[in-house]
């Protein structure tokens, strides 16, 4: 009976996507089967997986399954390095050969005989060696890494950036009018979700040709490159040598908005909504007699909103028609943006040029601190952790401040409150910036119990104003 021979073939990183690595190895495998006058049993393979990552390696589980079932009598691979780079993995993959007696053949290390303790001593002190080079190799590429971002150049790896070229350098004019309009859009209070579908109706599709999503979108949007910034672990390190999509302010103020809550604020908690709101006064309506929030409830006749009875609270007692509703809170809003119109006292000062240089000083104490620490030997871990957590706190603060500044100008509350009626009726606001609105004047509407009659009564809606 013919000696019968697993092929194990695996490369970490195919750039090609063809898989040309392992099948190059399969080659010098199977030639070097063929010289020994055995046949393939079965080829196993493992493309663009890393052996020192710790990930699963679905073929080499299946390999090793095989070995215990005395399915190959023989394992051939193009190196050692191929089928280990971890010890732990090394001795588990020993022990399956000694079982059944299995030797291990490379086209460029030789062979080695597992069953042995000279062949078990060689095959660790390969093991070492290859888990040694990995970390050697994964050391320089981290410092390779921090370095380009130090001096603000492109890295490696990745899809191509949205609104950039191949070359990581060179804008693509289309795109980056898209990604101007979409920082604009969210400044002026639209929810991603509508950017997004709008984005995709035009036929704008990401760089992987897929139509946009909420968190492609908001990716897109926070990272720092568009405003012409390096970043290394989605920290700002330096200026970045390509141009800017958007200035610094612009994309400071998005990201605050982004990031510190600022957007649709929930008048509850100060959350953001969920991107999938359908209904204006979803979140704004909680019951006058529990607190609890009331929710949509399906009907053959009309919307309603009511309290349900939740293991978490809500007493059932409370039912409200939702259209008329809808309908005396909007023109309660407007009238009241309107009565407001004559007592709207000058803007405060727009302090996002002082917050931004304070950002960049914080973020420059970061640095310093970093450098600080490496050069000290004997510094306190604790204490620069501590250091390091006050100094990210006051950067949070003023991006907050940012934000909180940023939803205000978005709705021209204080601009022009005239406005916001004629935009609201005309249909210019779509649902996201209604909302946006109402969050800036109201917190809550907590709906009352209903007195004898059905018609609609607005003295059950108790309105909570900012």
């Amino acid at each position: 009976m013919s000696t019968r021979a697993g092929l194990y073939v695996r490369i970490s990183d195919d750039r090609e996507g063809a898989g040309l690595g392992v099948a190059r190895q399969e080659q010098d495998c199977r030639r070097l089967v063929e010289t020994r006058g055995w046949h393939v049993q079965e080829v196993y393979v493992d493309n663009d997986v890393s052996a020192y990552s710790g990930k699963r390696r679905p073929a080499y589980e299946r390999m090793l399954s095989d070995l215990q079932d005395g399915m190959v009598d023989v394992v051939v691979a193009w190196h050692t390095d191929r089928l280990h780079r971890s010890p732990i993995e090394l001795e588990a993959y020993i022990a399956a050969c000694e079982q059944r007696n299995v030797p291990t053949v490379t086209v460029t290390a030789g062979d080695l005989d597992l069953t042995t303790p000279s062949g078990r001593m060689v095959a660790r002190m390969l093991g070492a060696a290859a888990r040694h080079e990995v970390e050697h190799k994964s050391q320089r590429q981290r410092a390779k890494a921090l370095q380009l971002a130090q001096d603000g150049r492109v890295g490696n790896g990745g899809h191509r950036p949205y609104g950039y070229a191949a070359d990581r350098m060179t804008l693509v004019s289309e795109e980056a009018e898209q990604l101007r309009w979409a920082y604009a859009e969210v400044l002026a209070g639209r929810s991603l979700r509508s950017i997004a579908h709008d984005l995709t109706d035009r036929g704008c599709l990401t760089t992987t040709g897929r139509p946009w999503t909420i968190q492609a979108l908001r990716y897109n949007l926070l990272t720092g490159r568009n405003a012409g910034l390096r970043e290394h672990h989605r920290q700002v390190v330096s200026d970045a040598v390509w141009p800017a999509v958007v200035d610094r302010e612009t994309w400071e103020r998005t990201r605050a908005v982004l990031l510190d809550g600022g957007r649709l604020a929930s008048p509850r908690d100060g959350t953001p909504f969920p991107a999938g709101r359908k209904y204006l006064l979803s979140g704004f309506l909680t019951c006058g007699r529990c607190g609890g929030k009331l929710r949509p409830l399906r009907s053959n006749r009309t919307q309603r909103f009511g309290c349900k009875p939740t293991r978490d609270g809500g007493c059932g007692g409370i039912l409200v028609r939702y259209e008329p509703a809808e309908d005396f809170v909007v023109e309660l809003l407007l009238n009241r943006l309107e009565q407001q119109a004559d007592l709207q006292h000058e803007a405060p000062p727009d302090r996002t040029a002082h917050l931004l240089a304070a950002i960049a000083s914080e973020e420059r104490r970061l640095d310093e601190l970093a450098a600080a620490f490496a050069d000290d030997a004997d510094a306190n871990p604790l204490e620069l952790r501590a250091a390091g957590s006050r100094i990210r706190r006051r950067i949070a603060e003023s991006r907050a401040e940012i934000a909180a500044g940023t939803l205000q100008q978005a709705h021209h509350l204080l601009a022009d409150p005239l406005a916001v009626r004629q935009s609201w009726l005309s249909g210019d606001y779509d649902l996201s910036q209604q909302r946006g609105v109402l969050a800036t004047a109201l917190e809550r509407i907590d709906v009352g119990p209903a007195q004898p009659g059905n018609r609609f009564q607005p003295a059950r809606l108790k309105m909570h104003w900012r």
